[in-house]
């Protein structure tokens, strides 16, 4: 079978009769920064027969977009698209690829394991570079609106729950 596209290690591969597509994949080391992991495309005489998403697998288990290989298929893994970064109070900061139907925060955000005990749902800043000229700063109140549209490059912040204590009095000093 061959690997090709933005694979870490490109190139033809003896593997066993038995293999998946998933085994392939390892053995060629994944896609490298560039490739995509929701987009990987089995071609077989010369037509794409699967696509293979990778998040099922990596974030939940699944195994149901894996595919038994067969002599001379190739999978071809394309340069990834729509990436956006989370960062803060999340369960797992990383760069994130969505595909087009998951381009909301909901989404981003259930990816990246949901935001922690403490994690600030009243204030989260979307940081987007707008028609590649400037930079804007969003800031998205999460508990009320979740369905806020992402765009590629996006960097979504989680600010954490401010350290203020309110609806408090001190008293120092001689007082009665």
């Amino acid at each position: 079978v061959f690997v090709t596209g933005e694979a870490k290690r490109p190139g033809g591969y003896i593997i066993s009769g038995l293999s998946t597509a998933f085994n392939a994949l390892y053995v060629a080391g994944g896609p490298n920064q560039r490739g995509s992991m929701r987009n990987i495309q089995l071609i077989r005489a010369n037509k794409v027969v699967a696509t293979i998403d990778l998040y099922a697998y990596l974030l939940k288990g699944e195994k149901s977009s894996d595919v038994q290989l067969q002599p001379e298929d190739t999978l071809f893994i394309p340069v990834a698209k729509n990436r956006i970064a989370v960062k803060g109070e999340v369960n797992r900061q990383a760069i994130y690829e969505l595909n087009e139907k998951e381009m909301f925060l909901d989404t981003a955000m259930d990816i990246a394991g949901g935001l922690k005990p403490t994690g600030y749902s009243y204030r989260i800043q979307i940081e987007r570079i707008k028609q590649n000229k400037e930079k804007v700063i969003l800031d998205v109140n999460f508990s009320t609106e979740k369905k806020t549209p992402l765009l590629d490059g996006d960097k979504v912040s989680v600010l954490p729950v401010m350290d203020l204590q309110k609806n408090t009095v001190w008293i120092e000093g001689e007082v009665e």
